[in-house]
């Protein structure tokens, strides 16, 4: 059983957010939002990304059965996990989305935000031999 509507519903309140509030950024009417929480129906496929973005997690978080797995997603702030990845890539010598995907529990597009990130930071450069897999060597500073 998909839980989306429970994973809306937890995420919107963690961000104490009203239900009016949350559909005015995304653009929808309040009760589009009720009806999402209550299950009676799924937003649009083409808003689950913008839904997704906007809470920081993944697709695939959004729609998690456990939401204890939900919940340790929303208690890792985005300094903890970037923090997490740099040690992770002093470890490893190279860092790509499928290492952060396992070994910090998050989703690709977060784990493709946080390489870019460190990237844009300087602490990583691109593997030329390895680029197209999103693999990156350690730039030691």
């Amino acid at each position: 059983m998909i839980r989306l509507s429970e994973n809306i519903a937890a995420l919107r309140k963690a961000r104490q957010l009203t239900q009016e509030q949350f559909a005015e950024v995304l653009k929808v009417s309040n009760q589009a939002v009720s009806k999402w929480e209550s299950g009676k129906c799924y937003p649009d496929i083409e808003l689950l990304p913008i839904i997704a973005d906007f809470f920081k997690v993944s697709i695939d978080d959004l729609l998690r059965k456990d939401p204890d797995a939900l919940q340790s997603m929303r208690a890792k702030p985005e300094d903890s996990l970037m923090e997490a990845a740099i040690k992770l890539g002093e470890e490893r010598s190279e860092l790509y989305t499928a290492l952060l995907q396992r070994e910090l529990g998050i989703g690709f597009s977060r784990a493709t935000r946080i390489i870019e990130e460190l990237r844009d930071l300087g602490y990583l450069i691109e593997n030329p031999f390895e680029s197209n897999k999103y693999m990156f060597f350690k730039i030691i500073k």
